[in-house]
């Protein structure tokens, strides 16, 4: 058996080719558990062959191959960390790609001051522009209550003469009530109440 790991697009649809669970962590750069939790997301593909899991790898991407097809420089494996042979490689890599990264966000503090004015700017302008719909919005509801304490104002108004009517009503039935004779009589024979043998 040789010591190359199958790649996704070596192993193909053959199960018994793919690693196992612990070959794809190595390979991946992952844990055995981060391995089973891509498994139950559905991200990776698995199947137990002869009571080993085996892990169907994704196939390596361009950016994963170096010139000529074959696989480019892999992570360490889960483990070795700094250690791993490899490490220069990486390291050289990194240092280049972040390097290219800094020259493309280069900026000088002249540039920063004028985004940040640009900045500042921009929200002194959003805020007034908040200020003034709330100013808006306040004046409109000042405008609603007012119209609201002068309907109030004239239904008050309205209540106070009825109610004045009323009790000028009442003190006129009043006056009447006590300037009539206060003996009830029957209206027919024209004898008081408690005289009721006498009709």
């Amino acid at each position: 058996m040789s010591d190359h790991t199958p790649t996704g697009a070596d192993q193909g649809h053959d199960p018994t080719a793919w690693p196992t669970m612990r070959a794809a962590g190595e390979q991946l750069g992952m844990t055995p558990n981060a391995i089973r939790q891509r498994i139950r997301r559905g991200s990776l593909t698995a199947l137990k062959v002869d009571g080993i899991w085996r892990v169907q790898l994704p196939a390596p991407t361009d950016d994963d191959r170096s010139v000529g097809g074959r696989p480019g420089p892999q992570p360490p494996p889960y483990g070795q960390g700094a250690m791993h042979g490899d490490t220069a490689t990486h390291t050289t890599r990194d240092t280049t790609d972040q390097g290219a990264i800094e020259a493309q966000y280069r900026v000088t503090p002249a540039e920063i001051e004028q985004a940040i004015e640009r900045t500042g700017d921009k929200y002194v302008t959003d805020m007034r522009a908040m200020f003034d719909e709330v100013g808006r919005l306040y004046q409109g509801q000042l405008a609603a209550k007012d119209e609201t304490i002068a309907e109030l104002r004239r239904r008050a108004e309205v209540a106070e003469s009825r109610v004045s009517v009323l009790v000028h009503l009442q003190a006129e039935s009043l006056t009447q009530a006590t300037s009539a004779p206060l003996v009830a009589t029957d209206a027919a024979t024209g004898t008081p109440w408690w005289q009721f043998w006498r009709r």
